[in-house]
């Protein structure tokens, strides 16, 4: 069995009739059901393309994945403040009025 640079065997390939796709800067290979959008996020290292951004900052992101983390990181007090506005603080488990009852 061949193994290809990524990860992906010919083998594989072949039983999944699956054709691998390859990255035309540095040969890596992509397979899978997933494997466009693999290869599409790949090329953004490459390119340095970050075409996702926070909403509430001038970050920018190559992947969606690392922005969800940002956003929950740098974030999360905004996020909280956005939901209450907009659904009211109930919705987060508050009373819109901001008292608390007694347990």
């Amino acid at each position: 069995m061949v193994v290809l640079r990524g990860g992906c065997s010919l083998l594989q390939g072949a039983i999944a009739n699956d054709v691998p796709l390859l990255c035309f800067v540095c040969n890596k290979t992509f397979c899978g059901r997933n494997r466009r959008q693999h290869l599409s996020n790949h090329l953004n290292t490459h390119t340095g393309e970050k075409p996702f951004r926070c909403p509430f900052c001038p970050h920018r992101s190559n992947r969606k994945d690392n922005l969800k983390i940002h956003v929950k990181l740098r974030h999360l007090d905004t996020m909280e403040a956005a939901l209450r506005s907009v659904l009211g603080g109930d919705a987060l488990g508050q009373d819109p009025s901001g008292s608390q009852d007694p347990l």
